[in-house]
């Protein structure tokens, strides 16, 4: 695949899933993540970061960064996040991304190997999916440099940022005052129970008494994650929902207009594929939690089309006395980060799901997609076009028309080859990036599935599992075997998806010695390249090195220096 360039940062956020069977006692998911971490530092060089002190984060020597997911109140039920190195093409993403999937799985055995000292036996595992057994969704986040507004929707949005700041100051001011008042307060009440339990027998079967028991560490744990999460929303809702309301009205109003039906028709290329509960076959794992068009706050269940959570989280590391992410909301260009998306194992869709979201927004920017159909109800169409494998399903237009998926994709194809044509394409893997468009498409509009096993991930799994429900025994479980098969070709180094690479029936776009080179060496022309050359530069040296996805203290934070990774810095 011929290399490009672009102004535009790309990323990938992926989560996996965690999975451990055996005999005999489980170690929390923090265990086994924390094992697969001595594991990653002993294939590459690390540094722990700086951004979320309240997450095992880590960044690598290609740019890249693993974090622990989880929830305050369950600490032990988490997941693995890889975060790529900012990448300037699509075919450089994929790469990064496919580097991040081989140092999970080549480190997998070593894992073992740790906990298995620890006492744990069993064999340890990671799906690349967006849904369990049980339903939950999590998964996958793609993240796109683009300008947040333009124009007087530029004015408003920094107008708004300015209108907060008051705001900002009081409600820090207030929280950090009732937070401290009600630590003292909760640390004097438990003194006192406690000191009353030792008096009376009677107080010590109380539950908030118990939680201090030994043996107990678990429940405690949780009880205090309960009250770190509610301080949160605390913390940040007052702040929140103003911001979401400006962004709501500001931020990315031109993509999301003109390239939202581009966005809920694009899992017939991307969908990762899911069997619901009932057996009901739907082309995108991620797209049936999706809630909103555009995050409006701060529910974690409430999963939007375009999520503007990273655009809040920076606004509230002002509440823990850090301004340079505040200011940096300033800026022309963001980073927006689109909620639906499904983690792709076949590398074709993976690459098509990129490939073409920022050639579209490419489009965007340039003013080319002015009469880009724009859906009535976008989140009702989303359901309905990724519940009909049929593809014939259609949904309302503003505009009184119904369209299908397939005819909203050879829409936008369309308007991208006339893109091309004016010359106004940057990237000089555009012309591939079209023509497998094409190539995707046209077998989809005349029903030859068989041409995209291995290159689309739905129209693979459903073809692997109708041909598993072909071979169950009269009888059988088939809800039990469906969802079995469906996990399956989700298992990271050893899924069906992995299999069929194996033996060449799954196509690859990137070679195995780019991919090797790609777990070492950052990519060029990107923050991550100074991110990482700084790792490898000081993983022996001694010197304190704090490490971040803007910058990094080097030297500690009192007599240490900063580098900004938007400038290149200085030699040590």
């Amino acid at each position: 695949m011929a290399p490009a360039s672009s102004r535009r940062l790309l990323g990938l956020e992926t989560e996996y899933a965690l999975r451990y069977s055996g005999w005999g006692p489980r170690p929390g998911n923090d265990q086994i993540y924390d094992a697969l971490l001595q594991a990653i530092s002993d294939e590459v060089a690390s540094e722990a970061g700086r951004d979320q002190p309240e997450k095992k984060q880590v960044f690598l020597e290609n740019g890249g960064a693993f974090n622990y997911e989880h929830s305050p109140d369950r600490p032990h039920h988490g997941l693995v996040e890889g975060a790529t190195p900012e990448c300037r093409s699509p075919a450089q993403l994929l790469r990064y991304q496919k580097a991040q999937d081989l140092l999970l799985a080549r480190c997998l055995p070593r894992a073992r190997e740790i906990l298995g000292g620890l006492g744990y036996s069993g064999e340890i595992g990671l799906l690349k999916n967006c849904r369990d057994a049980q339903g939950h969704i999590y998964g996958a986040q793609e993240n796109y440099e683009v300008e947040v507004a333009g124009g007087l929707f530029l004015v408003f949005y920094r107008l708004g940022l300015v209108a907060l700041l008051p705001l900002l100051i009081v409600h820090f001011l207030v929280f950090w005052t009732g937070a401290l008042l009600l630590l003292a307060g909760l640390f004097l009440a438990t003194l006192l129970l406690l000191t009353v339990a030792m008096l009376v027998p009677a107080v010590r079967r109380l539950p908030v008494v118990r939680l201090f028991a030994r043996g107990e560490e678990r429940a405690l744990n949780a009880a205090l994650g309960r009250l770190q999460l509610w301080m949160a929303y605390i913390e940040l809702w007052p702040v929140a929902l103003p911001l979401c309301w400006l962004l709501r009205g500001t931020a990315f109003r031109s993509i999301r207009r003109q390239a939202g039906a581009f966005l809920i028709s694009r899992p017939l290329l991307s969908g990762a594929g899911s069997v619901e509960a009932g057996g009901r076959f739907v082309l995108s794992e991620k797209g049936p939690g999706i809630g909103q068009w555009m995050r409006s706050s701060l529910h974690r269940e409430t999963r939007p089309v375009f999520d503007t959570g990273n655009l809040l989280k920076q606004a509230g590391r002002f509440l823990g006395l850090r301004l340079s992410p505040f200011l940096r909301l300033f800026e022309r260009r963001q980073r927006l980060q689109l909620g639906l998306s499904d983690s792709n194992c076949a590398q074709v869709a993976e690459f098509l799901k990129v490939a073409t979201t920022a050639l579209v927004i490419d489009m965007t920017e340039a003013g080319c997609l002015e009469d880009a159909p724009r859906p009535k109800q976008p989140v009702a169409a989303l359901r309905t076009l990724i519940r009909d494998p049929t593809l014939t399903a259609r949904v309302e237009m503003e505009d009184g028309r119904r369209m299908s998926g397939l005819e909203i994709q050879r829409f936008y194809l369309e308007k991208a080859r006339h893109f091309e044509a004016a010359g106004d394409v940057e990237s000089l893997e555009t012309h591939e990036i079209l023509d497998l468009w094409e190539e995707v498409l046209a077998a989809l509009e005349g029903g030859n599935f068989d041409l995209l096993i291995g290159r689309l991930d739905w129209v693979t799994k459903r073809f692997l599992i109708e041909a598993g429900m072909g071979k169950l025994p009269s009888g059988g479980d088939r809800e039990a075997v469906e969802k079995t098969l469906d996990l399956r070709y989700h298992e990271l180094g050893s899924g069906y998806l992995a299999e069929m690479e194996r033996v060449g029936l799954a196509p690859t776009l990137v070679e195995p010695e780019e991919v090797e080179r790609a777990l070492h060496d950052p990519p060029e022309d990107s923050p991550a390249q100074f991110r990482g050359r700084l790792i490898q530069e000081y993983r022996h040296s001694g010197v304190s090195l704090e490490v971040g996805w803007a910058s990094a203290w080097i030297g500690g934070r009192i007599r240490g220096r900063v580098v900004d990774f938007r400038r290149p810095p200085k030699a040590p």
